[in-house]
């Protein structure tokens, strides 16, 4: 059926099956460092192509047990269970919300039940490592979009990158919000949330944790357990959890209601074909393998960080999958990153602590889920990290040369300011220490197939 399905979009629309070969080959040569990637099983892929997309639950209804929606609930049935049975949570004191699509809706969703029109949510600010959905900063002197519906406040964390619970609490009394929020974007140590909470109590607010980025490694016990202090937790299956793009919002009993009724006006009914891959992926959380994954994900971020320090990269405290580098200059940050998708490698740049700015961020954000479930292991770690300091070399060597002899020009129809000091592609393609190093990258991505549907093709690795 599957290859069918491919056969018939070759057939009626070349344009889109063009588009995902060529993803496809994309994906193929790229060696993704970047914390948000994740590679699917097979299983999850044949999900994505199921029939429920064809019919329509509809959640707002006093009643669903329809024999039209019979299976979707079924299988929203079975996600929940599923959900709450990967972290070991009681079916009599907590609930699960799947019909999110992503960990952005899930937030807005819990915001808008819990604190309400106005109401205060307190997170970590946006440049130093909270998630946009916290307080949005769309463009310079610009409210945030939040601002138009919330009261959104925030708290720093300290110049290590990890939280500053003393900051918590001063905004937290200061303040008095309905929320305070545990958890951010990039943030790579672990967190106390029993001393949140703590905090939380003494000024009557709802604690929600955010943890879309190690909910993986949390439900196997490999970073703290969020769900002995927690009232709400907000989470995805992207990232370590090694599924498709969706949220769940989990939640004590008494705020069920609450959740389900924001969720419903606010995302509509469910979409049972993303339900269907988020239950195949909570299926395969629960089993050992993953398991075993997920200690090799923590244990080769450990491993990159430990190998970076000794290049002599400034790189904060590293509990779960992620690695933040301190460039210490948004231009040798943007050029980083400019040169590491020349070479087919994929990482992000992130506002840090040491120099909080949105616009302008100092910060590298490297991940080690997407290379870990390739099957990479300590070695090919190696050899990341040496090509990693290499583009360091290299971009160092290029300010540095730069430094002598540079301007800023003004684009006059958009206004943006132009560094002579950031690099162009086209310089780096006269690089032959570049070129030797995509192809030690072409090496490494070769030896490791991603498992894969190829339309037509009796094949499932590229």
């Amino acid at each position: 059926m599957e290859r069918s399905l491919w056969r018939e979009l070759r057939k009626t629309d070349k344009r889109a099956y063009g588009l995902y070969m060529k993803e496809i080959r994309h994906q193929k040569k790229t060696l993704s460092l970047n914390a948000n990637d994740n590679i699917v099983s097979v299983s999850v892929l044949e999900a994505a192509s199921s029939l429920f997309v064809n019919s329509y639950p509809e959640n707002y209804r006093s009643t669903r047990n329809l024999g039209r929606t019979k299976y979707h609930e079924e299988v929203e049935k079975m996600a929940v269970r599923r959900a709450l049975r990967l972290f070991k949570l009681s079916t009599k004191k907590w609930c699960a919300n799947v019909r999110l699509v992503s960990g952005t809706s899930a937030n807005f969703v819990a915001f808008m039940a819990l604190a309400g029109v106005g109401g205060k949510v307190l997170g970590i600010k946006q440049e130093m490592g909270g998630h946009h959905s916290f307080t949005f900063l769309p463009d310079r002197n610009q409210s945030t979009f939040q601002e138009r519906i919330f009261d959104p406040l925030s708290y720093g964390v300290r110049n290590d990158g990890c939280i500053d619970y003393e900051a918590i609490k001063n905004a937290a009394i200061q303040s008095r919000p309905k929320v305070i929020i545990a958890g951010g974007y990039a943030i790579s140590s672990d967190m106390d949330f029993r001393k949140i909470r703590a905090i939380a109590r003494s000024v009557g607010a709802i604690l929600l944790g955010d943890i879309s980025h190690p909910s993986g490694l949390i439900s196997h016990g490999l970073m703290n357990n969020p769900f002995k202090y927690c009232d709400v937790i907000t989470t995805v299956m992207q990232k370590t959890m090694g599924g498709p793009r969706a949220g769940i919002i989990y939640c004590r009993k008494k705020y069920e209601q609450l959740i389900s009724n924001a969720q419903t006006v606010l995302c509509g009914n469910s979409h049972t074909h993303i339900i269907l891959q988020v239950a195949v992926a909570l299926k395969e959380a629960l089993s050992e393998g993953h398991y075993e994954m997920s200690k090799k994900i923590q244990s080769n971020a450990r491993h990159l960080r430990e190998i970076l320090l000794g290049y002599r990269f400034n790189t904060y405290t590293t509990d779960s999958h992620m690695i933040l580098i301190d460039m210490e200059c948004a231009i040798k940050a943007y050029n980083f990153e400019v040169v590491a998708d020349f070479l087919c490698i994929s990482l992000d740049r992130v506002s840090l602590a040491t120099h909080p700015c949105v616009y302008r961020p100092t910060g590298i954000r490297v991940g080690t889920t997407g290379i870990t479930r390739r099957g990479m292991g300590e070695k090919e770690v190696e050899r990341i990290a040496k090509i990693l300091w290499s583009i360091k070399q290299y971009v160092d060597e290029d300010f540095n040369t730069k430094m002598l002899n540079y301007e800023k020009t003004t684009d006059e129809e958009t206004g943006l300011v132009f560094d002579s000091r950031c690099l162009k592609a086209e310089e780096l393609k006269m690089s032959p220490k570049l070129q030797r190093m995509k192809r030690m990258v072409e090496k490494i991505t070769k030896r490791f197939p991603i498992p894969f549907f190829v339309p037509n093709s009796r094949n499932r690795c590229i």
